[in-house]
């Protein structure tokens, strides 16, 4: 995730290398890439772990994202700090700057 992140703008080069060399295939765009309901979730979980520069420019790659939130039919652009599906607004709170990223 940081090095997909670590320049502000998300890098599907950078992420597709990555998860090639640990998991074995690419994975932007796919199934299990940046924009899965698990994958917020786990990193919800974890966002103290996550550098707070990595925090706020995976939000706003969401926030922007064209598609739906993996296994949702949330599109992130949709959502503000006081609207959308509750445990998704739930987990994009725990994240550092999500008030900022999905201001109403």
């Amino acid at each position: 995730m940081v090095s997909s992140f670590e320049t502000n703008d998300y890098s599907p080069e950078k992420t597709n290398a990555k998860a090639k060399q640990s998991l074995g295939v690419e994975i932007d765009g796919s199934y299990i890439g940046f924009h899965n309901i698990n994958n917020l979730a786990l990193y919800a979980c974890n966002a103290s772990q996550i550098p707070t520069k990595i925090q706020k420019s995976y939000l706003k790659w969401l926030h922007n994202y064209d598609g739906a939130i993996g296994y949702t039919n949330t599109r992130p652009g949709y959502i503000s700090k006081t609207s959308g599906p509750a445990r998704i607004v739930d987990l994009l709170s725990k994240f550092d700057g999500f008030d900022e990223v999905f201001a109403d």
